[in-house]
Formats: structure tokens, sequence, C-alpha cells
């Protein structure tokens, strides 16, 4: 992958349409949306505005503190009690849209959720490029020489359906940036040989995208050498040490045009045995996330059921809450052993699958997010490592994939297969599938997505309802399983992303990886291998 001269996008990207009123979910809930000053002006002066709508909007607006206050964050909406945006319509459609049309809508809305990114010589507009008040968002303007890449974040449930789904979904691709509407960029990088530092982190980048196509190589493989690179180039590419010819560096990113080379390297860490406080100490921040009441997506709902093969006799006794004191009670060894357990049976009944899904994913983030949001290559790379580390987690663990490979089991041998209930002595016994239980129940379709779908009549592939309340998909064939799984990988991504990308989750992660030094090569390889 070569930065173009022209503009760029990941094929997913160009293929996403908002779904609007029938998404399973919402992009104006629980969000804070700061207004520019431009967007705010033209809807407060809109002559085709009745008087009613611009008093409601006035009413659903505040203005930012004056100290705070800047052409990009001029206001912000005022968001109501279940955090839902003032401007949110009965039927899920957004007020602004309606009655003034797209390019009224604040930057956030107009852009998300698409990632653009301008890369190439700053110095095109350099007065936007210096000033503080405009350096976080430059516009490019379709006559900009400036090429933009275009990628999108997988918190967005569509988005997670076209980047895991599709086989060339992370192809790069040419696009018109004219069929896009109003533009609004991430803060560049300048690609002159001026400033050795952006020419030399794209052609680390450059290497680190190639690598992780590189299908010949198990993934995990290539995770390890994203890893080394990343180690052996960190402390060379700094911005303020960085000189402008660097054989060294050069010469560490071209080894890996060599599939042959990235074997010999990822197998000195073949015997590396991961420890078992690093998954309890990111499943214990994702319980003590979920207790503190932060996951907007409902990912409570998520780490409640993936947690009970871990916390219970059965994997189908669905817990309440999962408590710190649940933790403490699980050994570290005994959590990292039945995990080992979990992913070689999941893994093995859909390699390509998952290969394609964790590929996809990752390639996506190493495109469209540079280095600049991190202090170095290595924190950047770990970022990423956690991610997926998190999704693997959650889909290895998945009790309902795990119940539903039993059940496709139990089709072969000629039988109906079964599931466990809970008996008043807390043992386990085996229901045959299909019966339902009093004090039981497996839902994969959320609460609030099941009375969205009511209301709209309709329901997402995504969240298809079970087959009887409270029933586990059935699955006797192997398309059924992998159709679930799809269904499952897209849920799991998408509402993870929401809470890893726009909350504090990652942030916590980081966080407690820092405090037991794992923030460093040996951590990443531990992450790469989970």
């Amino acid at each position: 992958m070569k930065v173009s001269a022209s503009d760029v996008a990941l094929r997913y990207a160009l293929r996403f349409h908002c779904l609007a009123d029938r998404c399973e979910d919402s992009c104006c809930i629980g969000w804070r949306v700061m207004i520019n000053q431009a967007n705010y002006e033209k809807i407060r002066r809109a002559a085709s505005l009745p008087g009613t709508e611009r008093r409601r909007f006035l009413e659903s607006v505040e203005l930012v503190e004056k100290g705070e206050r800047s052409i990009e964050s001029y206001a912000e909406f005022k968001m109501r009690k279940d955090g839902t945006c003032p401007m949110l319509m009965e039927n899920r459609l957004c007020r602004i849209h309606a009655l003034l049309g797209p390019k009224y809508l604040c930057h956030t809305c107009q852009t998300y959720p698409r990632r653009i990114y301008r890369v190439g010589d700053m110095a095109f507009e350099p007065a936007m490029a210096e000033n503080p008040r405009t350096r976080n968002k430059i516009y490019a303007s379709v006559d900009s020489p400036v090429p933009l890449e275009l990628s999108a974040t997988a918190s967005c449930p569509e988005v997670a359906r076209l980047l895991l789904l599709h086989e060339d979904a992370v192809e790069i691709v040419p696009f018109d940036r004219r069929t896009l509407g109003p533009l609004v960029c991430q803060p560049g990088i300048d690609l002159t040989t001026r400033r050795p530092y952006g020419r030399y982190l794209a052609l680390v980048r450059e290497r680190m995208n190639g690598m992780i196509r590189m299908q010949q190589l198990p993934l995990e493989k290539r995770l390890l050498c994203l890893v080394y690179l990343a180690s052996r180039t960190t402390a060379i590419l700094n911005h303020r040490l960085l000189e402008p010819d660097s054989p060294v560096l050069e010469g560490e990113a071209l080894m890996f045009d060599d599939p042959e080379w990235m074997l010999e390297v990822s197998r000195q860490f073949d015997t590396v045995k991961i420890p078992a406080p690093l998954l309890f100490t990111v499943v214990r921040t994702l319980v003590k996330s979920d207790e503190e009441g932060r996951d907007r997506t409902t990912l409570r709902e998520l780490t409640r059921l993936v947690l009970a093969p871990y916390l219970s006799k059965g994997p189908w006794i669905r817990l309440a809450r999962p408590s710190a004191a649940r933790m403490d009670d699980l050994h570290p060894e005994e959590l990292i052993v039945g995990y080992r357990s979990l992913k070689e049976r999941m893994y093995a009944a859909a390699p390509e699958r998952f290969d394609r899904y964790f590929t996809s994913f990752a390639a996506s983030q190493l495109f469209g997010k540079w280095q600049l949001e991190s202090t170095d290559l290595l924190t950047h790379l770990i970022r990423l490592l956690v991610e997926l580390a998190v999704y693997k987690f959650y889909l290895f663990s998945h009790p309902l994939l795990h119940h539903a490979l039993d059940q496709l089991e139990a089709h072969r041998e000629g039988g109906a297969g079964d599931r466990r209930k809970p008996t008043a002595g807390g043992e386990t016994e085996l229901v045959p599938a299909g019966r339902g239980t009093d004090d039981q129940t497996i839902d994969p379709v959320p609460s609030r997505h099941r009375k969205r779908a009511k209301e709209t009549g309709s329901v997402s592939t995504v969240h298809k309802p079970a087959t009887g309340k409270g029933e586990p998909p059935p699955c006797a064939t192997k398309g059924e399983f992998l159709d679930l799984l799809d269904r499952v990988a897209v849920e799991v991504v998408y509402r993870t992303t929401s809470l890893l990308e726009h909350g504090f989750l990652l942030e916590q992660i980081e966080r407690k990886l820092k405090k037991a030094k794992l923030m460093s090569p040996a951590g990443a390889v531990y992450l790469a291998k989970l």
C-alpha cells in the first residue's frame, strides 16, 4: 500500500449508506455533540426554518463558555435525560436534516462514521494548518490539491457489517471526493522532504499495512511481526530526533517485504506463554467499566452473557450483574486456561471467518488511524492489539456460539442437542434443545433493540430474534452456524468499538497495563498471542 497522489479509500467505506430509522442502534444517543459556529449561524438565520422550529433549536443548544469557545466548538446540544439528541424525532430521524438538509448538520453529524485524513504537503494551506483554532479540523475543498484517505469507524453497526462480512472490504481504491458532500478532515500529515518525520512515518505505515494483508502467514504471526517492527523503529521514529536521511529506519522497514523473513522473525515468539494476569486484567477492567455504568452501547448485557462460562458451572446460566467479588473468586490461571480451551474450539470451527474479521479490522485501523493519535508507534500498535484482544475474548467465549456448535455436533451425530438448566441447589442439569425454562432466558437481542424493532416493524439482520421467546437460534447446518457467527461478530465489534473509541474503556485498560508494566514490547507480544 502506497500513499497515493490521488484520493483513496477502503472499499467498505465507499459502500456505506446510513440506514437512518432502519438501523438497530442510533448514533443520536449518548454523544456530546459540538456545533461549529458557521452551522450554528446558518441554522439560526435559515429563512426556510419556521419560527417555532428556530425557537426549538435555540432552546436545545447552549453556547460554550467564552474561554473555551472556538469556531469548531462554538455550541453544543443539550441532551435529553435519556441521552438522546433534542433534534431526534419520534420516527428516529434528525429534525435538522429533515427540515434543512445535510449541509446544515454540524461537522460531527456530517462526517460520522467516516474518517477522512489529509495526506500531503501542509504548505498548501499554511495559515489554516498553523492557526490553533483551525488546526484540528481542516476543510478540504473539492479543488484542494492535497490527497485524502477515507475509512470509517466500526462503532456504527452498518460499517461493522460492511467491514467484517465482505472479503474485499479493505481493498484500497480511488474515489471521487465530490460524491461525499461536505468534507471535514482529521489533522493532516506532511509528507514533504522538509519534514522527514511524516515521510518516514508513512514508510513504516505502508509496510505495516502490507504486512497485515499477507494472507500466506497466520494472523498471529503477522501481528507478532508488527510488534517486532514497531519495537525496532519506535526509538528511531521520533519527530524531534529524526534526520532527513535515515537508512537504518528504511532498512528495518524494507526487511518485511519478504514473507519468509517474517515467518522467521515470528518463530522466536513460538514458545512465549501468555501470563495469566494479562487476560485477568483486561476482563477485570471490562467488568469494572460495566459497574461504573460507562457503557453507552449496552456492553453490560454482552459482558454478563460472555462471562457466564467462566463464573458458573454451566455455560447457560445467565448471571446477574458480574461483580468485582465474583471476579475475585475466579483465579487468573483458571480464566486463561478456560479461554484457551474455548478459543481453540471456536477458532477450529471457522478459522477463515475469524481471520477475515480480525484482519479486516486491523487493516482498517492501521489505514484509518495514523500514529499521530499516540505518543509513539509501539503505543499505537498496543492500542490496536487491545481492541483485538477484547473482540477475541467476547467472540471466542460467546455462549451462543458454543451452544450452536453443540447443536451442530449433535445433529451430525443424529441427536437433537442439549443445553444446561440451573437447579435449586446450584448444580446444572441437561435440558433437551427446543425446550424453554421458567427461570432462564438466553436472548441475543437487547430489550431496547427488541422494543425498537416492534415500534418500527423491522428487525436488523444483526439482531434477528431467537426462535421462540428465550430460545437460542437453532443451528442444524454449518451455514446456519456461520450466519449466527457473522451476526454475533458484528454485534460484538460495533458495541465494543463504541466504548473503546468513544468512551473510557481503552484508556482504562491502557492505564491498567501500564501499571502492570505491560505497555511494552513484551506486553504487545502477549496481546498478539491472546
